[in-house]
């Protein structure tokens, strides 16, 4: 009887201890999911001296099968109506270079008067040549790189490219092509550029990036690289569809159909058009992308920003609750930053009313079922730059002809 109450007792310690190991199990997982997988260390502590890493591992040959869904039907998951919205991407066969960017190797020892600066939507497509910089090389006639990190941003490329990397000191390209996204215009987006800049070009070998352990930051970082967080918020969207209906919470439904085809949007991307471009810290952002154009011209290079419009923005007489029709005026951050960098002198091309009159002539510029531009959405944006990159090539060349007239 004696030993029957000693593991009767035991029992709860027992279980404690089952339950502790567990979770130290699967927070050992985790961390060592962010550290290996989502690289987030790489966000605390950045290298100088070397050749900074791309978003990828180098020197990849990625064979692609044909495959329907994106990134909002992935939040969806597999729930009832999901196909609905599920267009199909075409099977392709992609790269990544020496140094772990998407671009064809080999491409040391190449010339690149153009590089691709910015986030997902600059290496967003099916195929190379469906990417923004692959469409521009296509169309444009001169080498394009693409030096965009996915996921990370539109500041951390062109910050890492000017003050960090060495890859283009001996040779600069002739032209900087940064991408801005829309909802990540705010202040706090934009606030330390300096002070980060100021950090990685005194460092020797390596910069630790305080801002980044601050607790407004780790509240952002540290759930956006938990495999455990990531997959719990898919698992209560897809509960939350089976049991009330309706869609995922960050998966809006677009009121009608657009171009014929039913339209999934980004919650949060609907939640920042709620925001007025007043309360987006605008001077900040246009503070920022004018010290990067001084880092660009000091290393020999232009600089050309491409405001990129969300798709909720574009199509926003689509989601209920939100005025606005295809022929108006609308109030738009990336209008007030348009603004506020022509007055700096800073080059920029807002694709905010090309793609609204783009949307008002039926054209449906994103994927249904993901947040980024699909390729008549590419090809839009290139058409809209490509004069631009022309008149550069343009000057380049009378300024040869006249060295050569000396």
């Amino acid at each position: 009887m004696g030993r029957v109450r000693n593991n009767r007792a035991l029992g709860p310690w027992i279980e404690a201890l089952l339950v502790g190991v567990v979770w130290v199990l699967a927070a050992s997982g985790d961390w060592w999911m962010r550290f290996r997988w989502y690289r987030w260390q790489d966000r605390v502590v950045l290298r100088r001296g070397v050749t900074e890493k791309g978003p990828y591992a180098p020197m990849l040959v990625l064979t692609n099968p044909a495959v329907r869904g994106g990134d909002l039907t992935t939040l969806m998951g597999n729930v009832p109506g999901a196909d609905r919205f599920k267009e199909w991407k075409a099977a392709a066969t992609n790269w990544t270079d020496e140094f772990g960017f998407r671009n064809v190797p080999p491409t040391g020892g190449r010339t690149y008067p153009v590089v691709v600066a910015g986030d997902s939507f600059m290496t967003a497509g099916p195929r190379m040549e469906d990417t923004f910089p692959g469409r521009l090389e296509l169309l444009g006639g001169i080498p394009v790189y693409n030096y965009a990190y996915d996921g990370r941003g539109s500041l951390r490329s062109p910050l890492l490219l000017l003050t960090v990397s060495d890859r283009f000191r001996a040779a600069p390209p002739r032209l900087v092509i940064w991408g801005i996204l829309e909802r990540e215009v705010s202040a706090a987006n934009f606030a330390h550029v300096r002070r980060q800049a100021a950090r990685n070009l005194s460092a020797g070998t390596a910069a630790f990036c305080w801002e980044e352990v601050v607790p407004h930051a780790l509240k952002r970082s540290l759930p956006d690289t938990s495999a455990i967080s990531q997959l719990a918020a898919k698992t209560w969207g897809r509960l939350r569809v089976l049991l009330i209906g309706g869609t995922a919470p960050a998966v809006v439904e677009a009121s009608g159909r657009i171009a014929g085809k039913e339209v999934l949007f980004y919650g949060p991307g609907v939640e920042t058009l709620l925001v007025p471009p007043a309360d987006r810290g605008v001077d900040v952002v246009a503070e920022a992308a004018i010290y990067i154009q001084q880092l660009c011209r000091e290393q020999g290079s232009e600089l050309l920003i491409v405001l990129i419009p969300d798709k909720e923005q574009v199509y926003r007489e689509y989601i209920a609750g939100l005025s606005g029709a295809p022929d108006e005026s609308i109030s738009s951050v990336l209008n007030e930053l348009e603004s506020r960098l022509r007055s700096a002198a800073v080059p920029v091309m807002n694709l905010l009313t090309p793609f609204r009159t783009a949307a008002r002539g039926g054209r449906l510029l994103y994927w249904t079922d993901d947040t980024h531009w699909n390729t008549d959405g590419v090809d839009l944006a290139v058409q809209c730059v490509l004069p631009e990159l022309r008149r550069y090539i343009a000057e380049d060349a009378a300024n040869l002809r006249d060295q050569h007239a000396l």
